[in-house]
């Protein structure tokens, strides 16, 4: 019984796949495509939440971006899943298909879970921002 069987519940994978570049050649706004679907994974409670977006927690500010909250969530995936952290993660349900957390779920950072058997499965740090 490996780390797999304890992925339980299902979620899609979306990917940018917008190439365009503005005239100043940085991207242009985000055009998300469905990449995978169906995916084995399993989202871990985490406790934390950040307020506050390129300010300091509390600040006061007339900038109603930086009074949102992000929630932090760490998901594992198999270790052969197409994921990178330009991906964004969509609708986290179970088998049943009733959603536990709906997306997007931006991916922050992947991080191979080494084994002396070799790696078994990816974890996903992501930000949810609500």
């Amino acid at each position: 019984m490996g780390v797999v069987s304890v992925m339980t519940q299902k979620c899609d994978i979306e990917r940018n796949a917008q190439t365009v570049k503005s005239g100043y050649n940085t991207p242009m706004s985000g055009a998300w495509q469905p990449h995978l679907t169906d995916v084995p994974c399993r989202l871990i409670p985490q406790t934390s939440n950040v307020r506050g977006i390129g300010g300091i927690v509390g600040e006061e500010s007339d900038i109603s971006q930086r009074e949102a909250s992000k929630n932090v969530v760490r998901l594992i995936f198999p270790f052969d899943t197409d994921i990178t952290e330009q991906d964004r993660i969509v609708n986290v349900r179970r088998r049943n298909g009733r959603v536990v957390m709906e997306g997007p779920i931006n991916v922050l950072l992947l991080r191979p879970a080494d084994r002396p058997t070799g790696p078994s499965h990816q974890n996903i740090i992501g930000e949810k921002i609500i």
